[in-house]
């Protein structure tokens, strides 16, 4: 997947400034000019496509503004002049409808290619005078892989898997990527780093070294904190080398190591939710919103909930246009009608929207697909949520987090073989996903009968600030004969949790759609000792097969 680069070294995904590029062509300030819309349309693809270098007037007139061959910019000034008006057409939009914009495409004076510059947003009234960093999207330098064996004739390997690198984190739309030459004789990675830091607002460097033997591969990767020089992760890979599969190699470790620094859970996001806690409200920066939403997920509770919807609806006030924070907040939206916070219907029909809204904007951001999808499992839209389900995955195969998220809500619609079998794959790959995630293997050796390994995974479940957590390991002890334990998790329910102990069906249909595991799991309660009765479970707790309300 290739990027555009504009000048000082900003790298965008070819996807991101297209969409960009979408809202600026339905804006008002060129919605209504068919020839300044094809200048920019046909001056950004030109420069997408690497051939930004040959836009002359000749070029634009005959291709964009439909004259003839036999123009001559000499005595016909129109491409001059469509210039001009564009400028003034793209301020305009910047000003206005585009004000929230994190990305600009501008059009220097004295060229006629266009270059994509990242904008900085802070949230509240807060300032960036003398942040040398970008806040508001990460950015991650990847320096060339060395070649510890130095042979010239090897030198392809190691640069192949450099640029694997570079395309396997661009796939994580919430980081900039950037590719700089190789270190220099006499350069350090920390010295390099430190100047990336100045120059271009890089937070993050990856780096490392290859060595080969004659059967196997082996890499050092470090990935180091540019502002405070510290290495923040290591690894050592190796691998058994064999020559037809040295392609497949390369796209592996590559993804292997992007996964782990670059997903919703990696290195750098945890570097940086560390030090999101620590900044007043009018000091957070949109990315700093989304580290809350991150934060959230993780812990579950409801100052973290609350104070993730508090800095997610600012970066939306602040950057409308930023189609992430929009799908991120329906997440949060769906996740107070399924853990019972708010039940009436109008709570998923807005997750939904918002969730459309995501899409509007960047029809390729697949965090807002599994927004979509989110919705539609609440709403027990079958269809939908497979349809919406299906696009996330293949928007980005190898976003660890968003690919085991929608097989876990894919195996709690009943999907149990094929979403299990990629929520493991996701799970034994990233140790660091959110705990949570054991609820669709716990159901799964539940409705089997295979309780001890139900409730190795509702020890593993470990939110005690969630009622799920007090009933996995009520209803799995009650069957492996552990009667003082389960009634001990029993009475933290009744304690802690009186709404959901009162009526734990309600609370179970809350993710889980197939009313007779509802009924079995109530069932492990009253044999730890729950004395309530089965009137609570309807048929609504089924995920239907089809819905009105699917599109």
């Amino acid at each position: 997947m290739s990027a555009g680069t504009g000048r000082g070294g900003n790298t965008f995904l070819d996807s991101e400034v297209r969409a960009h590029l979408g809202r600026i062509l339905a804006s008002r300030s060129l919605a209504r000019s068919e020839s300044l819309s094809s200048f920019l349309r046909f001056a950004v693809e030109e420069t997408l496509s690497g051939r930004g270098e040959r836009l002359k007037g000749r070029v634009i007139a005959v291709h964009a503004l439909g004259r003839n061959k036999t123009f001559d910019p000499r005595t016909d000034p129109i491409v001059a002049i469509q210039a001009g008006r564009l400028r003034r057409a793209l301020d305009q939009y910047y000003e206005h409808e585009g004000s929230g914009e994190l990305m600009r495409i501008e059009l220097p004076k004295g060229s006629y290619q266009p270059t994509f510059r990242q904008v900085d947003h802070p949230l509240g009234n807060g300032e960036m005078v003398g942040k040398p960093l970008s806040t508001a999207r990460p950015s991650v330098a990847v320096i060339p892989l060395v070649d510890l064996d130095a042979k010239v004739d090897d030198d392809y390997f190691a640069v192949g898997l450099s640029q694997e690198l570079v395309a396997s984190i661009a796939s994580f739309q919430e980081l900039r990527v950037i590719a700089v030459p190789p270190l220099e004789t006499g350069d350090s990675v920390a010295k390099v780093a430190s100047s990336l830091c100045r120059e271009s607002g890089v937070r993050f460097v990856l780096s490392g070294t290859l060595r080969r033997t004659s059967t196997s591969l082996i890499l050092g990767m470090q990935l180091t904190d540019a502002l405070s020089a510290a290495v923040v992760w290591t690894e050592k890979i190796k691998r058994e080398l064999t020559a037809p599969q040295l392609t497949d190699l390369q796209e592996d470790v590559a993804q292997q190591v992007a996964s782990t620094v670059a997903e919703n859970y990696g290195v750098i996001a945890r570097t940086l939710t560390h030090e999101v806690h620590r900044k007043r409200t009018d000091e957070l920066s949109v990315y700093d919103a989304i580290l809350r939403f991150r934060h959230y997920q993780c812990v579950v509770t409801d100052e973290a909930r609350d104070s993730a919807i508090s800095a997610l609806e600012q970066a939306i006030e602040l950057a409308p246009n930023y189609a992430l924070c929009w799908a991120m907040l329906s997440e949060t939206v769906s996740d107070a009608y399924g853990l019972r916070i708010d039940c009436r219907s109008e709570v998923v029909s807005r997750a939904r929207e918002l969730a459309r809204r995501s899409i509007a904007l960047d029809p390729n951001c697949q965090h807002a697909h599994w927004a979509l999808a989110y919705s539609h499992f609440h709403a027990r839209q079958r269809d939908g949520f497979l349809r919406s389900a299906e696009k996330t995955i293949e928007l980005n195969p190898n976003n660890g987090f968003l690919v085991g998220v929608t097989a876990w809500a894919m195996a709690l619609a009943g999907e149990w073989d094929r979403g299990l079998s990629m929520l493991n794959r996701v799970m034994d790959q990233n140790p660091y996903y959110p705990t949570w995630m054991h609820l669709a293997p716990y159901l799964e050796n539940y409705r089997k009968g295979e309780f001890e390994a139900a409730l190795d995974h509702a020890n593993k479940f470990n939110i005690p600030t969630l009622a799920w957590d007090p009933i996995l390991r009520a209803a799995a002890l009650s069957h492996v004969g552990s009667t003082d334990e389960a009634g001990a998790a029993l009475g933290e329910l009744m304690t802690s949790f009186p709404d959901a102990a009162a009526s734990p069906a309600h609370y179970l249909q809350g993710y889980i759609f197939i009313d007779e595991l509802v009924g079995d799991v109530v069932d492990g309660l009253r044999k730890a000792g729950w004395s309530g009765c089965k009137t609570n479970i309807s048929s609504g707790g089924t995920l239907l097969s089809h819905s009105r309300a699917d599109n």
